[in-house]
């Protein structure tokens, strides 16, 4: 699972922005936690956690670090997962 995620820009999406994408997802992520009214600690971790990666991946997209991206993005992906496990599922 080391491949590295294709970045590029969809032919019939010329204005999608991976970058931007991430900014979208780390502040939802962001807030989230923030609106989360139940005084769950680890629950409000994840989000903390997942927030941090997102802007990780922004910052790696934005500077074409495309393998740093798609390591980020895995992880990004596993702690998804994991809240959810826990949380959702």
């Amino acid at each position: 699972a080391s491949s590295v995620i294709s970045w590029e820009v969809p032919e019939d999406k010329p204005d999608f922005s991976a970058s931007q994408q991430a900014l979208i997802l780390k502040e939802a992520l962001r807030e989230s936690g923030r609106l989360l009214n139940n005084g769950d600690s680890k629950l409000r971790s994840f989000f903390h956690a997942s927030e941090a990666i997102a802007g990780k991946l922004q910052s790696a997209l934005k500077n074409n670090e495309f393998k740093d991206a798609s390591i980020l993005l895995r992880h990004l992906k596993k702690t998804c997962v994991d809240c959810h496990k826990k949380y959702r599922d």
